[in-house]
């Protein structure tokens, strides 16, 4: 019972009101009739942004419940840092690639690595709250 909460509120929460920042644009400009539908930067910067607030929270999840003090808080503590600056860095490179030329790198690359980032952010979410007990509380029993 407790996997089938979490995966729901997964859905829910963070899939679906979550990308509401990515797909909403889009059914503007749908119900608009604009001629360009989908811009390419503004649909790639709204995924990568959207995805290291998720990475970053689950970071920052994973922080507080291993704050004990411990050596093993202090390795975590180091390498999550590593992640925020990856994703800093991230963000940096999308940038770049989507100033090139070329079509490929500057049309299916950024697409491609933002919906990598999106993914790994989702997974970094399910380690960060595996020990969470979701059904309780606010949100159940």
């Amino acid at each position: 019972m407790n996997n089938t909460i979490k995966n729901k509120y997964f859905f829910w929460a963070i899939i679906f009101f979550g990308m509401l920042g990515i797909y909403m644009p889009i059914i503007v400009r749908i119900f608009q009739k604009s001629n360009n539908i989908l811009i390419l930067e503004e649909t790639v910067f709204n995924i990568v942004t959207y995805s290291i607030s998720i990475l970053i929270t689950s970071i920052y999840t994973i922080i507080i419940h291993s704050s004990d003090g411990s050596e093993s808080f202090k390795s975590k503590l180091f390498d999550h840092i590593g992640f925020i600056i990856g994703s800093i860095v991230f963000v940096l490179v999308i940038n770049y690639i989507i100033t090139l030329e070329s079509k490929f790198c500057s049309y299916w690359l950024p697409i491609f690595l933002s919906c990598i980032g999106c993914l790994i952010s989702w997974r970094m979410w399910f380690i960060a709250n595996k020990d969470e007990n979701f059904g309780t509380g606010s949100l159940g029993n």
